[in-house]
């Protein structure tokens, strides 16, 4: 693949390789990562007007050549609760969803690589109605067999003064298609720009977890689950905090299901009821949750968690501010969420960054984080 040699500069380090992307010519400090079945890590970083995906064979201490994923240029849109994701198959297909200007605004589109992240299918949106209605805030997660699950907040609905909750959106294929999948709603009261996470449970089906509206204006948290005909979802609220809202925090949750089908779950919330940052698990598919264990200082803003699942072993991270610099802290259990170490210190800046992702490799648990002072880290939150 040609890539343009402004673009080049922009992406590549020396010595041909993607270090750090200039972040002083991105969008953000957004970088997703995941990694592969192999145990290589991948990245996606939206570029102003590319999104790059470059790999690292040695445990993020160097990566290789940044490949464009559209070939085509387009004015790339990403922050930190809208980002780029990435999930690699067991057939080692690279997945990529993210978004850009189109006929409507900050467009999401998909593309997928079949040889190894050499070359990416022309970008398609994700959303069939993507010309008329704005689809974006989407994800993209894949299932043990490789299957695509497309989930996005969706604007067709909105319509006769309908202006509190979007409509949520789903689409999914089985094998790679360079074609715009049909749609399915999923529901209508979705917070307007919270992010929706996904985990899959032990039928390999997906089960979403977001900030929905409920009436008052409440703005609480709720699962969301494919029924078992597979024709339609079924929908119930999980917190119960009463955070009236006129609009959206912005704020999305942490959700993640276990080997054993425990769901953990960690969220942020000003209700009436509490505030600040909370954690809590269920062993019985999301119908009951334990008590809500608080963590992080709410006096340093804690906030946007992140949460992992690896075997027994649960990670927990999110975001404060000490007055000077964003500080990434982070806290292990052992036992499944039973218990909790004390929480550490992993990463700081005095910089622009992103938020906390944590991901797995089967053996670790580790913090992908970038900043503008310090650029890409992986570092292991045991």
């Amino acid at each position: 693949m040609v890539v343009p040699a402004a673009l080049w500069l922009t992406a590549c380090a020396p010595r041909g390789k993607l270090d750090q992307p200039d972040l002083a010519a991105q969008s953000g400090t957004q970088i997703s990562a995941t990694f592969g079945p192999d145990g290589r890590l991948w990245r996606a970083t939206a570029g102003v007007s590319h999104l790059f995906v470059d790999v690292s064979s040695d445990g993020g201490q160097s990566f290789g050549r940044a490949v464009a994923v559209n070939r085509q240029a387009q004015r790339i849109h990403s922050s930190n609760e809208d980002r780029p994701t990435i999930a690699v198959d067991k057939a080692n297909r690279v997945w990529v969803s993210y978004a850009a200007d189109a006929a409507q605004p900050a467009t999401a589109f998909f593309s997928y690589s079949e040889d190894g992240g050499a070359n990416f299918s022309e970008p398609m949106p994700i959303s069939d109605q993507a010309a008329a209605t704005r689809a974006f805030l989407a994800v993209l997660a894949l299932d043990s067999r490789g299957g695509a699950h497309f989930f996005w907040h969706d604007e067709r609905d909105n319509v006769n003064g309908h202006d509190h909750g979007d409509s949520l959106y789903y689409a999914g294929m089985d094998t790679p298609a360079a074609v715009t999948p049909v749609a399915k709603r999923v529901l209508r009261t979705a917070c307007e720009r919270c992010p929706i996470k996904v985990a899959f449970d032990g039928n390999d089906q997906p089960v979403l977890f977001s900030r929905f509206v409920f009436p008052i204006k409440e703005r609480d948290h709720g699962l969301v689950k494919m029924t078992s005909d597979g024709k339609g979802w079924s929908s119930w609220r999980v917190t119960h905090d009463n955070w009236e809202d006129d609009t959206c925090p912005e704020h999305g949750p942490a959700f993640a299901i276990a080997a054993d089908g425990r769901y953990h779950i960690a969220w942020f919330t000003q209700g009436k009821n509490r505030q600040g940052l909370f954690y809590a698990w269920s062993k019985d598919q999301g119908k009951h949750f334990t008590p809500h264990l608080p963590f992080g200082d709410k006096a340093a803003l804690a906030g946007h968690p992140a949460l992992f699942s690896q075997g027994r072993q649960v990670a927990l991270a999110w975001q404060e501010f000490d007055g000077r610099r964003t500080q990434i802290k982070a806290m292990l259990s052992l036992d499944n969420g039973e218990h909790w170490l004390p929480p550490k210190l992993i990463a700081q800046s005095k910089g622009a960054s992103d938020y906390p992702l944590l991901i797995g490799d089967g053996r670790r648990i580790y913090l992908s984080w970038n900043s503008s002072e310090l650029g890409y880290r992986l570092l292991p939150v045991d």
